[in-house]
Order: structure tokens, then sequence, then C-alpha cells
């Protein structure tokens, strides 16, 4: 039977790995489409948790017709 102290530390171990493995990738800028999505969206910027639901996934500029608030 597992215990908590058990449960604990492989939390925190697999905590620690995707934090070490992450590391590298802390310098880099955006890629693809995250520069229209994300870096260029003023809905995401202003971080209205409505206005994320009702907009689309890419702006009505870029020609926004995909509904994805979860990966806004």
């Amino acid at each position: 039977m597992t215990t908590s102290r058990e449960l604990t530390r492989a939390f925190l171990l697999a905590a620690s790995v995707a934090v070490v493995v992450s590391l590298p990738s802390i310098g880099n800028g955006f890629v693809l489409d995250d520069v229209g999505v994300i870096q260029q969206n003023e809905i995401v910027h202003r971080a209205s948790f409505v206005e994320l639901i009702r907009s689309t996934y890419w702006p009505p500029e870029k020609g926004g017709a995909m509904w994805r608030p979860a990966a806004l």
C-alpha cells in the first residue's frame, strides 16, 4: 500500500523533472500562430474572462472563425 509520504515524494519528483526539462525553453519567443493569437490579440491582454469566452481563437482581423476558449 502506498503511503501519503511516498505519494508526496512521487509528486515532487515529477514536478521537479517537469521544471528541469522546461527550463531551456524559457528564453524562447512566440512561435507560429502565437504571434497573432496571443501577442497581437488585445482580448488576451485585457484578460477579461467573459470576452475570452465570447471571442474566436483567431482575432477578427485575422479571419477569426474557430471558438477555442480553453486555448486562449
